[in-house]
């Protein structure tokens, strides 16, 4: 299993457990949830209109909303605990794997309550387990290791949505749709024991939980204050309208067009196509893109997409035109777009995005689904809901692109805000760069702020870029920037940088000198000339390098000579000449 996820360049060693229990536990996830997501939209459009699909959608986000609260206020009366996302997680498998089982009991019985319910717990099962799920990945991987492995993760859900498809599929040539919920509840205990036994414990307590979480008013006024986060909240909250209006779209189209006794079928048929369809975009197309475009444009793909799909409905296209509409969605929703989104997080501070993120999705996607509801009921009482509809995708969708468009800027001052954080911190764990920020970067090259300048060269240190620092960095006027660059380009094993080191040996710093030294003995091998020239040296620490250097690597009867020195500098040398060599002493530990 190693050799395709090799190929594909994404997964590095010490990753790969992690990587494959993730995927495998989403897989599970997606599966059930494409069994739920079967059986509920057969039974609900085979005894109710499809304009009751509004009430679920208000229903859906009331009851997300609420528990989110919830959620958020247990935490509040329990400080000190210690929470294990694999064990929430895990937890709310098996009451889901039960709820599940309940409905299947109960939904045949005459009361259409239970459609509702069931209709509306789908929906709620979506926003706690799969957002329960990516909020559990966040405590497992870093930031940097994000943009590699959760298209890959992802991946691995459309895969298990693939089989949940060919289950329902398979199933519901010989079952009534409502038994798909057992087969749903049965992969939702399994991977319950998958997420126990794979998945390694976040180790997180409440201590490291930022307080804002559990009184929204922090992360709201987070949001507000900050341009990025605005424009981030208004793109999820779009989305979901939009998103929401299409899926009412589709499947008014079908509930007027399929026959009922074959609902089922036709949902697990176009479910599977379309997992299949997102699978094969997940694999070869989102890394590439969201590797290669800024990230404005990944995120109008879809939003353009589904402007020219519902177009063709709007003009009489049909079930045919229905179904390019949900196929646009169903591919690039959960691959493309939901990348999309997670890389927007990818920049923030670590406490600032475990403060906002959940609010944006969880708020920003459940508003967003009751502003639908609210929409559609609207919609239905002025007359030709399809037309209308219709246009008013296409209204946000175009709005959707245009707050897209202007996101750019505030990413990348965002990185530029982040950048500048790093120089008051000694290591830093960033999110691998794309071209944009790769630009940045090289901006805060030139910066007359020499802790910008040095913080820019560590970041290209962690991301083991250092080749791509100018070596015209060491002319730059701050010492410590020439120091660092010194040290990054000898332990990198770079070798363009030779002409610049006389102009560094002749430098008014002697610590620069010193450094210059090292590097050329380090980097270009030793020189017995330069040593005994440098040995004259009027800096106690220049002259120390340079003998320190005459003894590891000149020749005998100089190293000799230069070890002698040494010694008297030991002995009976003066404070800042004893300090000198103890500096030495420590760089040739250092280095060896």
């Amino acid at each position: 299993m190693n050799v395709p996820l090799r190929i594909f360049g994404l997964v590095r060693p010490g990753e790969h457990r992690r990587t494959y229990a993730a995927g495998l536990v989403v897989g599970g996830i997606m599966a059930a949830h494409a069994l739920l997501e079967t059986s509920r939209d057969a039974l609900f459009l085979a005894r109710l209109p499809p304009t009751r699909l509004a009430w679920v959608y208000l229903a859906i986000a009331v009851v997300s909303l609420l528990l989110f609260v919830a959620q958020e206020q247990l935490v509040v009366r329990e400080p000190g605990r210690v929470r294990s996302g694999r064990s929430a997680l895990a937890t709310w498998l098996l009451l889901s794997a039960v709820v599940d089982l309940l409905f299947w009991s109960t939904i045949d019985r005459p009361a259409t309550w239970t459609l509702y319910a069931l209709y509306t717990w789908s929906g709620v099962f979506a926003i706690l387990i799969v957002v329960g799920f990516w909020t559990l990945l966040g405590d497992l991987f870093s930031v940097g290791q994000a943009k590699r492995v959760f298209s890959l993760i992802g991946a691995g859900g459309v895969s298990g949505a693939i089989v949940g498809s060919i289950l329902a599929r398979a199933l519901t040539e010989y079952l009534d749709a409502r038994h798909l919920l057992v087969a749903a509840a049965i992969l939702l205990g399994l991977t319950a024991l998958a997420a126990w036994i794979l998945l390694p414990p976040s180790g997180l307590s409440d201590d490291d939980r930022p307080s804002g979480l559990s009184d929204l008013r922090g992360p709201l006024r987070a949001i507000w204050l900050r341009p990025y986060l605005r424009r981030v909240g208004a793109i999820v909250l779009l989305s979901a309208v939009t998103l929401t209006l299409v899926d009412f779209l589709f499947k008014s189209t079908v509930a007027a067009m399929v026959p009922r006794a074959q609902l089922g079928s036709f949902f697990a048929s176009t479910y599977l196509v379309l997992n299949t369809l997102a699978l094969v975009a997940q694999l070869f197309a989102v890394s590439w893109l969201i590797r290669r475009l800024s990230v404005n444009r990944v995120l109008s793909v879809l939003p353009m997409l589904l402007i020219a799909a519902t177009t063709v409905v709007v003009l009489g296209g049909g079930l045919l035109a229905a179904l390019l509409l949900k196929g646009v969605d169903g591919v690039l929703r959960h691959s493309l777009h939901r990348t999309a989104l997670e890389v927007l997080y990818v920049p923030l501070a670590s406490d600032l995005r475990a403060r906002v993120k959940s609010v944006i999705d969880v708020l920003g996607y459940r508003v967003g689904q009751a502003i639908a509801s609210l929409c559609i009921l609207a919609l239905a009482a002025v007359g030709d809901s399809l037309m209308m509809t219709g246009l008013t995708v296409v209204a946000l969708a175009a709005a959707w692109i245009g707050v897209a468009g202007t996101l750019e800027r505030h990413y990348l001052g965002l990185f530029r805000e982040t950048l500048n954080g790093v120089a008051q911190r000694a290591r830093l764990n960033f999110p691998e760069m794309d071209l944009a920020s790769l630009e940045v970067l090289l901006t805060h090259l030139n910066s007359a702020d020499e802790a910008k300048v040095v913080a820019a060269l560590d970041v290209f240190a962690e991301q083991q870029r250092v080749h791509l620092i100018p070596a015209l960095i060491l002319y730059h006027p701050s010492r410590q920037v020439v120091l660092r660059a010194l040290e990054l380009f000898t332990l990198a094993g770079r070798d363009d940088f030779q002409t610049m080191l006389e102009f560094l040996l002749r430098h008014q710093d002697p610590d620069v000198r010193a450094a210059a030294l090292r590097a050329r003995g380090w980097a270009f091998g030793p020189s017995r000339e330069l040593y005994e020239r440098m040995a004259d040296d009027p800096s106690p620490i220049v002259s120390t390098t340079a003998l320190v250097g005459m003894v590891s690597f000149g020749a005998p009867e100089s190293a000799a000579e230069a070890r002698t020195a040494i010694e008297i500098l030991s002995e009976s040398g003066t404070r800042s000449e004893r300090e000198a060599l103890a500096a030495c002493a420590g760089v040739v530990v250092t280095s060896t």
